[in-house]
């Protein structure tokens, strides 16, 4: 990113709605950090909130029974041209929002597979493999 290249701090997503995700787009020549979720229950029953970022869960909150509960996650999560930052409520009477930075990026950046930094064809280590049950026994 160029030196003294403008960057915006931004509310991505401020939603309302249930059972219906809704996204945020980042433009060509950005790139999105995810900063901030807070995210608001009214709801006596329960529900939960979800975030991803470029098609990955990064934020899950679950809220039990009983009104106003609330919750604020910060975090950084980044997000690159043409990737989204979604958000998702379980029920209703959840209001969320989802702020960060929007910063130009002049160079960009490829797909993870395919930009040469990442080697996904290497199986991840022995431990990474681990189940549960490995550590029960």
């Amino acid at each position: 990113m160029a030196a003294g290249a403008p960057i915006y701090s931004t509310r991505f997503l401020a939603f309302a709605s249930s059972g219906v995700w809704v996204y945020f787009t980042v433009p060509a020549g950005y790139r999105a950090v995810l900063k901030m979720i807070s995210a608001f229950s009214t709801n006596a029953a329960a529900t939960g909130m979800q975030c991803t970022v470029g098609g990955f869960t990064v934020f899950w909150a679950s809220f039990p029974g009983g009104a106003f509960r609330s919750v604020n996650q910060p975090l950084m999560a980044v997000a690159y041209p043409g990737e989204t930052i979604g958000g998702f409520h379980s029920g209703s009477g959840m209001e969320s929002h989802l702020d960060g930075y929007l910063l130009h990026d002049s160079v960009g950046r490829q797909d993870f597979e395919t930009d040469g930094v990442e080697e996904p064809s290497v199986p991840p280590p022995e431990w990474a493999q681990m189940t549960i049950d490995d550590f029960i026994s």
